[in-house]
């Protein structure tokens, strides 16, 4: 897994970026909060959406590979991950049409570029320890 997560990197670092923020934060307003509460969610949400496709993908549940990749990708998707997205897209489809055949491949490459999200999700927390949404610090719009 390490060496294809730097070939992603490598590549991704020549091309277009794995995650455009600004295209985000348009998307959202330019509310910087809401962007952090989307990321919050995802880092809670990724390893386990991973760990049920790794399970769904070895016990050959179709059904559960689907439902999941669809809730992973949307999330992705969101956030304008598209290249993620896109191989949750991938999968999804495969356990819609009951075969898995080539599933772990797929998860493979969504696998390699899942940690480098992560990271960058965990880097800006950390940056920003103190971030809070209005309902937390009691100051709501």
């Amino acid at each position: 897994m390490p060496e294809c997560f730097r070939v992603q990197e490598a590549a991704s670092a020549e091309t277009t970026p794995i995650w455009n923020t600004a295209q985000v934060l348009e998307r959202l307003s330019r509310d910087q909060e809401l962007l952090r509460e989307i990321a919050e969610i995802f880092l809670a949400d990724c390893p386990t959406y991973m760990a049920k496709l790794r399970r769904g993908i070895a016990e050959l549940d179709a059904e559960g590979v689907e439902r999941t990749a669809h809730s992973l990708k949307g999330e992705l998707s969101y956030l304008g991950i598209s290249d993620l997205s896109e191989k949750a897209a991938e999968l999804e489809h495969l356990g819609r049409e009951c075969n898995l055949h080539n599933a772990a491949e797929v998860f493979a490459a969504l696998e390699c570029g899942v940690p480098a999200i992560l990271n960058w999700f965990a880097q800006v927390r950390e940056k920003n320890p103190g971030a809070q949404t209005g309902k937390e610090n009691g100051t709501s719009q």
